[in-house]
């Protein structure tokens, strides 16, 4: 329940920062695409989070996660999901280090 708290927490304030920034650009343009690809990647690294208690589960259920992350990359348009993008990386590093 910490990790979650910590992943909400993280992405509200990263969510303000952006939304600030990018009223002086103009409205997201691209946050229909952007929200499809980070539902992917969210769900495969909440599988990771999930599993945190269980290691052979999570490192089971890393690398698809580490996969699609690495995918969105360069799937993602808007600041915002490129910073949500940073935050689940580090959920996933977390982890990783948890179950060596």
């Amino acid at each position: 329940m910490r990790v979650r708290t910590r992943v909400v927490v993280a992405f509200c304030v990263l969510a303000v920062v952006a939304c600030k920034e990018k009223e002086k650009e103009g409205p997201l343009l691209h946050i229909g695409q952007d929200r499809a690809v980070l539902q992917d990647v969210t769900a495969a690294v909440n599988e990771v989070i999930r599993n945190a208690a269980d290691c052979d589960a999570a490192k089971a259920a890393m690398p698809e996660a580490e996969r699609r992350l690495s995918e969105a990359y360069g799937k993602v348009k808007e600041p915002i999901s490129q910073e949500t993008l940073k935050v689940l990386a580090a959920q996933l590093k977390g982890v990783r280090e948890a179950c060596p």
